[in-house]
């Protein structure tokens, strides 16, 4: 048996107002907020993936980070000891959270399905659109595929849709 996509990438997020503060001020830094992730442990650590039209480089990290332990009243949002983590999405990068797919669209993608025999299957394309429903992609034969969540087993960016 093909395993099936883990989780929902729609289902509601506990720290959806930490990651809503930390969008405003990466937006007023003009850059955008790709994927916030939280951990719990020993301490919280804050993943946070930003990007930017002409890229990502360390030093943009470093004021994303400066700018976030400034602005951000963390003791809102995380109790105890925590610590932040800012990186640009990556080549290769998993999408995992609705926010993630919609700053996908319109990027090259590879998805692992699952074929209509039930097996696996590799796609690769353009990802057009994301909805609670599923998703759509333009492969490079230019098919358009409607895949619901169901049938999606992982979605990565392809190597080419980060600009050098």
């Amino acid at each position: 048996m093909v395993p099936t996509m883990k989780g929902d990438p729609f289902a509601p997020r506990p720290w959806q107002a930490l990651e809503d503060r930390i969008e405003a001020v990466l937006r007023s830094m003009g850059l955008t907020l790709v994927d916030c992730q939280v951990k719990e442990g020993r301490f919280t650590l804050v993943t946070v993936t930003i990007d930017h039209p002409r890229g990502v480089n360390v030093a943009m990290c470093v004021r994303a980070t400066q700018a976030l332990q400034d602005r951000v009243p963390w003791d809102e949002f995380v109790r105890g000891d925590w610590r932040l983590q800012v990186s640009s999405p990556g080549i290769g990068r998993e999408l995992r959270t609705a926010r993630e797919f919609r700053w996908a669209v319109g990027r090259s993608v590879r998805v692992l399905g699952r074929s209509a025999s039930g097996g696996p299957v590799v796609w690769r394309g353009i990802l057009q659109e994301v909805d609670p429903a599923g998703i759509r992609v333009r492969t490079d034969a230019e098919r358009i595929l409607d895949l619901s969540w169901q049938d999606v087993i992982r979605v990565h960016l392809a190597d080419d849709s980060v600009e050098s």
